[in-house]
């Protein structure tokens, strides 16, 4: 089940009952275009689409520090962890192509 953004009542409510949830519409596609360009110019890809990611992109990476400046995105991260404190997990998974090991 896909839950929009700005229902946080519905987000909090299904993390409550199941231990997760999709949140659909968090990010436009600009922002996720971003993300995909500063991945793939920070990693390393094969053609089955692993790749070896750059540690040092969460930290610096102005795509991924805009995350905290999205309302959307902080607004579920809240109603998710139920504080202002948020970490970004490092993950490259947003370059992953079909059939890649890890997506698997």
């Amino acid at each position: 089940m896909r839950i929009p953004a700005n229902d946080l009542q519905a987000i909090t409510k299904h993390l409550q009952a199941k231990g997760w949830v999709l949140a659909a519409n968090v990010l436009n596609e600009q922002e996720v275009a971003a993300l995909r360009a500063t991945v793939r110019v920070r990693c390393a890809t094969d053609d089955r689409g692993s790749t070896r990611l750059d540690g040092n992109v969460i930290e610096h990476a102005p795509a991924v520090l805009n995350l905290l400046k999205n309302s959307h995105f902080m607004a579920v991260m809240r109603a998710c962890v139920g504080v202002d404190e948020v970490i970004v997990h490092r993950s490259a998974a947003i370059i992953r192509m079909p059939g890649s090991p890890q997506v698997g």
